[in-house]
């Protein structure tokens, strides 16, 4: 009883490895990794296919996986790397152009559809109205909008309608502390610049009434109220290029939406 027993228990730990290690061969990683994708937890799911792509290297199927999930965790650079080599194959066109444009690699999109015989003019066209859309070029846009999706004309709607501001006339109005942040809707900063020098000057103006020239809070308050209004000036101008970048900002998310979905 006492020989059987010890290699009982070596079956028993022998047949447990073997299902243990069984759990990480190809069909059950595949599987592990569709549960992972279909939860959305994309950076998981890209190590699973990383590690499947790795022994399986001429995969198709595990590739577009792994791009597609480097893609929905927003690593664009990742899936452009990845899919790059392919581009001869026309299906990786379209993903390809995507990625330069979530890349802001424009112009390299540019050169690659102007040598690429593979590359529709319907196909041109999107590139060239999107990477416009993208980079803020919306007068540029404006006057050549035919390649724009439906989808996307509520977006080149919200761009056209923009009124950029100008920093030189928030520059301008901030003669009047806080105007400038008005002009750019900056409300909060604007009251408060208004406030802060409006308190300095005032607390100037009551030190050097009671003691003249030779008043300390005087020359404390005046100095602080003359630098606050000064900083106001490039506040002001700080704040309308602001508005125009988050603006820009806004509209290459909304892009950017369309972009990882397709």
């Amino acid at each position: 009883m006492k020989s059987i027993l010890p290699h009982f228990l070596y079956f028993v730990l022998f047949s447990f490895s073997l299902s243990a290690q069984d759990i990480y061969d190809a069909e059950h990683s595949l599987k592990y990794a569709e549960h992972l994708f279909n939860s959305k937890k994309y950076e998981n799911a890209a190590k699973e296919y990383e590690r499947l792509l790795f022994f399986h290297p001429e995969n198709d199927s595990l590739l577009f996986y792994l791009s597609r999930s480097y893609l929905l965790a927003r690593q664009y650079e990742k899936s452009l790397f990845l899919i790059e080599p392919k581009i001869a194959d026309s299906k990786y066109t379209s993903p390809y152009l995507n990625l330069l444009l979530l890349t802001r690699q424009y112009e390299k999109g540019k050169i690659f559809c102007s040598g690429n015989k593979n590359i529709s003019n319907e196909q041109n066209s999107l590139f060239n109205a999107r990477s416009l859309l993208c980079s803020g070029s919306w007068k540029e846009l404006k006057e050549t909008p035919g390649g724009i999706k439906e989808n996307e004309k509520l977006i080149f709607k919200e761009a056209m309608d923009f009124h950029r501001k100008i920093p030189v006339i928030a520059l301008g109005l901030s003669v009047v502390p806080g105007l400038g942040k008005v002009y750019t809707k900056n409300f909060k900063d604007a009251a408060m610049s208004f406030f802060t020098v409006g308190i300095c000057s005032y607390l100037a103006y009551r030190g050097f009434s009671k003691k003249g020239i030779e008043s300390a809070p005087g020359w404390f308050y005046g100095g602080l109220g003359a630098g606050l209004y000064l900083g106001n000036f490039y506040g002001g101008f700080k704040a309308a290029k602001t508005y125009n970048s988050k603006f820009k900002e806004h509209i290459r998310n909304e892009m950017e939406e369309i972009l990882v979905s397709e």
